[in-house]
Order: structure tokens, then sequence, then C-alpha cells
């Protein structure tokens, strides 16, 4: 609220949480992060979803301007990336490494998203019936639909790596 006072800032508290997960049985800790979202959109065009790990320090007016359909932050991070290495089945029966379909330099942070009402409502659906199947919940899903849909996509650090020279910023957990 400080650096954009005039934003709505919605916190969830445990009885909030609660209450979701009470109306919403797929719900899980996997994918809360839609559940709550989904309580949201339907009165804004967009929606940030922020996790508690990471920090503002200035203002949102990049993240919020409307020329995309989803904003996120790269995630060039070795340490919490090496679980992509999984594998995973395909309808086939073979098992295909998952980096074939997401680039390790294309995985994107899950931890902030901003995106409209339309992506929201295919994000959401698809971590509500797939997120607690995959290597890193949401952000699996999240990078799956952003490699297979044509969505406009803004990328908040300016490009994928740091090594980019056209990387300009650091939006990004405090993990990292």
């Amino acid at each position: 609220k400080y650096f954009n006072p005039n934003l709505d800032l919605k916190v969830f508290e445990d009885e909030d949480i609660k209450k979701i997960f009470s109306k919403n049985p797929q719900a899980s800790k996997i994918n809360w992060k839609c559940a709550l979202a989904k309580e949201l959109y339907n009165g804004y065009e967009r929606v940030v979803v922020l996790d508690a790990d990471h920090f503002i320090f200035s203002s949102l007016d990049e993240i919020l301007s409307c020329d995309y359909d989803v904003a996120v932050p790269s995630n060039y991070n070795t340490f919490l990336n090496v679980k992509l290495g999984l594998y995973t089945e395909t309808s086939d029966n073979n098992l295909r490494h998952i980096y074939d379909i997401v680039p390790y330099h294309k995985y994107y942070q899950g931890g902030l998203v901003c995106g409209t009402k339309d992506f929201r409502k295919i994000y959401d659906h698809a971590c509500t019936r797939q997120a607690n199947f995959s290597p890193l919940g949401e952000n699996t899903i999240l990078n799956l639909l952003l490699s297979i849909f044509p969505f406009n996509l803004k990328i908040l650090d300016g490009a994928e790596s740091f090594l980019d020279p056209n990387f300009k910023y650091f939006y990004n957990c405090s993990s990292l």
C-alpha cells in the first residue's frame, strides 16, 4: 500500500482460506493460490497474486500496465529448478523429460503472476485439475500454459536470463 495507495490489497487470513477450502473441495496446499485468486478476478480486470516471500520496493505500474495477458518474472533458479528434472509419464506410457516441453531457460516464476481474467480462468482451471500431479505444482502448470498457448507474455525482468543484456530488473522471491 505504501507505493500503491490506490490499489486494493487483499490479504487472505486463515478464516478466509478455511472458507474457500470448504466450498472448493479440489483446493489443496499445491493449488491454493488459484483458488484464492478465483475469489477476486470477477471484480477486477487483472489480479496480481504475490507470494509472501516477494518484496515490493516501488510502484506496481509496470506490472499493472494493460499491454499483455500475463506478466511474470523469470525464474533463473538453479537450486529449485532441479525439480524440473523429474520425469513425467506421457499418454503412450513413455517417460519424457519435462524440459522437452518447457526449456529450462524459459521457466518462469509463479510466485508473482499478474493476469487478465481470461488468462486466470484457464490457469485456475488447469491448476485445479493438474497442479497436484506436477513436479512444481502451480509453477509447472503456469509454464506449460505459457509454452502451449499464444498468450501475450510480459517478462517483468526484461528477459528470461540475468545473463541477457536486456535483463533490467529483478522481480523474484527472496529465496533466490
